[in-house]
């Protein structure tokens, strides 16, 4: 059943023209400013933080548990799929990277550099190595935490799972005033939501690997991150050192480090955030064929 909905629920976000970006901020960013603002003041550690995102997923968990079994399951898979499109990131990564890349490729920059802002967050950097650079990084990274992360806790723990993930994502990455106010927590919710990402993310980099050049990305996978300032950035440092060492490595996707002679090919934006694209979908594609396996040995129900 979790396998059925999954592929429902990724067929009909894909197909559909549902604006994500605004189905999850009406629905989890309020939500998450509200329990935040009426927790005390002094209260901003890892359990402020569990208490703003674990009410919403032991609500969706009661729902879940009341209506399974109905309609030979068929209410489930309903729900389950209706809280899947609700959770899946702000971002609808595929659509709007293959916005930009259409866009860099006509050479359209004032409409490339609409979808890069987006895509980012950032602005637009002064040449096309960096551009290149930072747009695979950004999607190595958001195609964990808008679709994959969701995906992984929604397996593990059905709608519950999904909700929680978004909740923490949502208050975490894009946190509302009365979350920005409070620095403290949510400094703990980012804690949080790199606990939650923990797992999903080395899965995710190492189907990187297995998709992609496995001794580049192992060679980078190695890398540490302990200068990391928090657990969520070391997930997202992990993630990108091992994707750009699945794309073989190329010159214009790393960082500098210590004795390069900073010498770089020139290399099409379009082109690296082309290749990041299909790195990931190999790679979501690698970890479905995963759960049917999964789902077939009896072990997902």
């Amino acid at each position: 059943m979790t396998l059925i909905t999954v592929l429902i629920g990724l067929f009909i976000d894909r197909i559909t023209e549902m604006h994500r970006e605004s189905r999850v901020s009406r629905w989890f960013g309020p939500v998450a400013e509200t329990i935040a603002t009426r927790l005390p003041a002094d209260q901003s550690g890892v359990l402020a933080a569990l208490a703003v995102v674990v009410p919403p997923a032991l609500l969706m968990f009661a729902v879940q548990w009341l209506v399974n079994g109905w309609l030979f399951g068929l209410v489930a898979i309903a729900l389950g799929v209706v809280v899947l499109l609700l959770t899946l990131g702000p971002l609808d990564v595929s659509d709007v990277l293959e916005d930009y890349i259409e866009a860099r490729r006509a050479d359209d920059t004032e409409r490339s550099n609409w979808f890069y802002v987006r895509f980012t967050g950032e602005q637009v950097p002064d040449t096309i190595q960096e551009e290149g650079r930072c747009m695979v990084e950004a999607v190595l990274v958001r195609a964990h935490d808008h679709v994959f992360a969701t995906v992984f806790w929604f397996c593990l723990l059905g709608p519950a799972g999904a909700v929680l993930y978004r909740m923490a994502a949502e208050a975490a990455l894009q946190p509302a005033p009365g979350i920005v106010a409070r620095p403290a927590l949510h400094r703990a919710l980012r804690h949080v939501l790199g606990a939650l990402g923990w797992l999903p993310a080395r899965l995710m980099a190492f189907g990187y690997a297995m998709t992609g050049s496995f001794e580049h990305a192992l060679s980078r996978m190695r890398a540490t991150t302990a200068a990391a300032n928090d657990l969520l950035t070391a997930n997202q440092w992990l993630l990108i050192n091992t994707g750009t060492g699945a794309l073989r490595g190329d010159d214009e996707l790393e960082r500098d480090t210590p004795g390069s002679d900073g010498d770089r090919r020139s290399h099409h934006p379009a082109a690296a955030a082309d290749g990041a694209r299909r790195l990931t979908l190999r790679t979501g594609v690698l970890w479905l064929a995963a759960l049917a396996l999964l789902t077939l040995a009896g072990w997902i129900s």
